[in-house]
């Protein structure tokens, strides 16, 4: 029986040593900041809209999304309406028909999204760095992804096709937090 359990001690250990080598050495790291908030796509046009989530998000068209408080919302014509919770008062950004530079990433890095408001129309929008696509974005009028930085680079950039705007919260890519190998 001692055999045994001291046996089944040395496989896990081995195993969990396995794990985080692997981990260590050709995983993704972990980024320190990536709680982005939850949203939920309630409808649009004329309605009243409920969430039990914090607030709304009221995309008025032309690229404009405000944060309005409450727990029932009436829209207007043409406006579409999302639940959200933890935006902590920041509205995504929105972002037209172009290539938009963001900010300069490392290697390594995880970069975390969430957004609003891609129509499912076949244009697909993407993040590229360098002149590399890294990541192709789900359409829907929400979507989410995780990416990993595959080099440092000043170039790291937002493609829309959207001929109208789409809109999305970011996680920064600035540095790389490594899961630490501990060897006893």
């Amino acid at each position: 029986m001692k055999k045994s359990l001291v046996f089944a001690n040395v496989v896990i250990i081995l195993a969990l040593t396995a794990a985080l080598l692997i981990l260590s050495v050709n995983g993704p790291s972990v980024n320190a900041s990536s709680s982005l908030p939850t949203v939920q796509f309630l409808g649009e046009g004329p309605g009243t809209y409920n969430t039990i989530l914090e607030e709304f998000i009221v995309g008025r068209g032309n690229g404009v999304y405000d944060l309005v408080p409450g727990s029932s919302y009436s829209a207007a014509s043409g406006e579409r309406v999302w639940g959200v919770s933890g935006a902590n008062n920041v509205p995504p950004t929105a972002y037209s028909q172009a290539e938009h530079d963001l900010d300069p990433v490392v290697k390594d890095c995880v970069v975390d999204y969430v957004g609003i408001d891609d129509d499912v129309d076949g244009v697909r929008n993407s993040f590229w760095v360098g002149g590399d696509r890294v990541e192709l974005i789900t359409e829907g009028m929400t979507f989410e992804g995780s990416f990993v930085i595959p080099n440092d680079s000043t170039q790291f950039r937002l493609a829309v096709g959207e001929i109208n705007y789409i809109a999305l919260w970011y996680t920064p890519c600035t540095e790389s937090v490594y899961l630490p190998l501990i060897f006893k």
